[in-house]
């Protein structure tokens, strides 16, 4: 697991990488047709994502806050790192569920949409 000594250090280099490569999107969600107010939430929306040209000042900020949050955040003294649990069948007594909303549908856009961009 990522310690956060480690974290900080990945935040300062990444501050500092004139070789990062920052890429800006915008995702869109757009009424499907036809769609009611009755109907389920990961029913009504279309959501398409749109890969946007950035200034290499832009990009330079945002790598900045991002490094800046990363290491302000990971500086706290209650701050600790956890182990990510994936919900799976080997979990004994205890039922999880994702909610089915907007979060649902708009992780196609995350797992199969920007890569298809890039």
């Amino acid at each position: 697991m990522l310690k956060i000594e480690d974290l900080l250090e990945y935040a300062e280099q990444f501050k500092n990488d004139k070789k990062a490569k920052i890429t800006l999107y915008f995702v869109t969600r757009h009424l499907k047709t036809g769609m009611g107010k009755s109907a389920k939430v990961t029913d009504k929306n279309d959501f398409k994502v749109i890969k946007a040209p950035i200034a290499p000042d832009i990009a330079n900020f945002f790598k900045c806050t991002l490094s800046n949050q990363i290491i302000t955040h990971a500086s706290k003294d209650d701050i600790g790192m956890k182990n990510y649990t994936v919900i799976d069948d080997d979990i004994d007594n205890k039922i999880y569920a994702y909610a089915m909303n907007n979060a649902i549908s708009f992780s196609k856009i995350i797992n199969e949409d920007i890569k298809v961009i890039n």
